[in-house]
């Protein structure tokens, strides 16, 4: 809910306001070439791709690339052969692998194409209206979505699901992560339909239902709507402020009564700012006011830089712990790392940082990588009762820290599943392939993680929560933060 508002209000603020049409909805490409693409996919999945099989057995992967490459056999248009490609990279399930339509694809679509004009969020199987993006007064934020266009909502996000990308067996990411997170209408457009209006059902807040037929809208008209339309005042007043400080300081320490709250929205770089000295910094204001309660929350941060992770779990432990346990590529084919994000100083010595070993894998020297050696105490790390906040969008490095976290029994963790197996994912670099007829970009991981676990450790799964705490939609219609309203009553 937080975040979503600053999706739509100031990530597409500077776009121009006149909209062009999606020419990729007219698009038809034939079998030879549809087929060419599908070979030129699967090839580089099955040399790069290093998790490939961590889910699927590979005789059920190659059986399911058989089917895949045998349903392709007439012309087909652009956003059914876009699925094909999604319902593959969906079927590894691994959250690091997708594929988008073409590359820079999010600033084509915020100049051509028109969206579902409402924003949602999703708590368990139920569907909230967040913003109303139309000139309709009669639809209110957190009246409750039923159905879009004759689809129920448990239906379309079963639709959704067959097509989006999440580790192993979690569900909480493909609700939170991406839902929740404002990528909902972008995902009904390419997965399901492009029409021209949508006919909703709805409930009110008094338990009546009803239907409205809107029209689809540009980002532009998205965004201008979300301010003129009065019924959305109350939300914008309640939420805008805080997620401005959320994005304008995503690391920060704030005092509440005689608790800390360490905010960490992203493990990404903060402009200038050094993490290290931030923390420092920190836990000296901790220690000077003497705070013995900490509570950090890594709710919807979606990750960023190894090193980061591992620093701020030193603070938390007071002990010698384990955070990853191996890291390792499977290929290191020059012909394909052309098109990874890695230096070209780094692609030159990129056979020198690795072990290659009598598996065929390449396991990354200790040097290289952040987190594989034995982690050591920080030397002003926190030592008061401490309490994790985690959800849904807790993803790639969050993920792995609140892994670390729960192995160590370093806090407590309060909130839902995280959106990264417990045991590992795949990450660090990536290639980025464009398929050569259709355009459609596939990104591919190209290190597969091992991360130190403690039992129970279920197949598939993100670190659990210690305790949870879903959404509470009563409470977040008056503006009060769930997890964190919890947190600061817990003994």
């Amino acid at each position: 809910m937080k975040k979503i508002l600053w999706i739509l209000l100031t990530g597409m603020l500077s776009l121009p306001a006149t909209a062009q049409t999606d020419s990729l909805r007219f698009r038809h490409f034939s079998a030879v070439q549809l087929r060419a693409d599908f070979n030129q996919l699967r090839q580089a999945l099955e040399k790069m791709h290093p998790g490939l099989y961590r889910y699927a057995s590979r005789s059920d992967m190659q059986h399911y690339m058989d089917s895949l490459y045998a349903s392709l056999i007439d012309s087909t248009a652009f956003y059914d052969w876009y699925n094909t490609c999604t319902a593959l990279t969906a079927y590894i399930r691994c959250a690091h692998t997708g594929a988008k339509p073409m590359a820079g694809f999010d600033r084509y679509y915020n100049h051509r194409t028109r969206f579902f004009p409402f924003s949602t969020h999703w708590i368990g199987d139920s569907v909230y209206i967040s913003l109303n993006h139309t000139t309709d007064t009669t639809i209110k934020p957190f009246w409750q979505l039923l159905s879009i266009n004759g689809r129920s909502m448990p239906a379309i996000r079963r639709l959704l699901a067959a097509h989006m990308s999440g580790d192993g067996e979690i569900q909480a990411e493909k609700k939170q992560q991406q839902f929740n997170l404002g990528m909902f209408q972008f995902l009904y457009y390419v997965h399901i339909e492009r029409p021209d209006s949508f006919t909703i059902t709805y409930r009110d807040d008094k338990g009546n239902s009803g239907s409205l037929t809107a029209a689809a809208a540009t980002v532009p008209v998205i965004n201008r709507r979300t301010g003129e339309n009065p019924v959305n005042r109350g939300i914008l007043k309640m939420y805008a402020a805080r997620s401005e400080k959320n994005r304008k300081q995503p690391w920060r320490l704030d005092i509440i009564d005689t608790t800390g709250v360490l905010t960490i929205r992203t493990f990404g770089a903060v402009g200038k700012m050094d993490m290290g000295r931030f923390l420092d910094e920190s836990m000296r204001t901790l220690q000077q006011k003497k705070i013995r309660r900490l509570i950090i929350d890594v709710r919807n941060n979606n990750g960023g830089a190894d090193t980061l992770g591992v620093l701020l779990f030193r603070y938390l432990i007071h002990q010698p712990s384990r955070y990853y346990i191996r890291q390792y590529a499977v290929s290191m084919d020059s012909s394909y790392l052309r098109y990874s994000d890695l230096s070209e100083e780094e692609k030159q010595h990129a056979a020198e940082e690795v072990i290659p070993e009598p598996d065929g894998t390449f396991t990354l020297k200790a040097a290289h990588t952040a987190g594989v050696s034995l982690q050591y105490p920080a030397a002003n790390a926190f030592t008061g009762k401490v309490m994790v906040l985690m959800n849904g969008a807790s993803y790639s490095t969050a993920s792995e820290f609140l892994g670390a976290v729960k192995a160590s029994k370093a806090a407590t963790l309060i909130g839902e599943e995280c959106a990264g197996n417990y045991s590992g994912g795949n990450g660090g670099s990536f290639l980025h392939i464009p398929l050569a007829h259709t355009g459609v970009e596939v990104s591919i991981p190209l290190i597969y993680y091992e991360c130190y676990t403690t039992p129970p450790v279920l197949p598939g799964r993100g670190a659990l929560p210690d305790i949870t705490v879903p959404d509470d939609i009563s409470l977040i219609k008056t503006g009060k933060d769930t997890q964190l309203e919890y947190a600061l009553q817990l003994k």
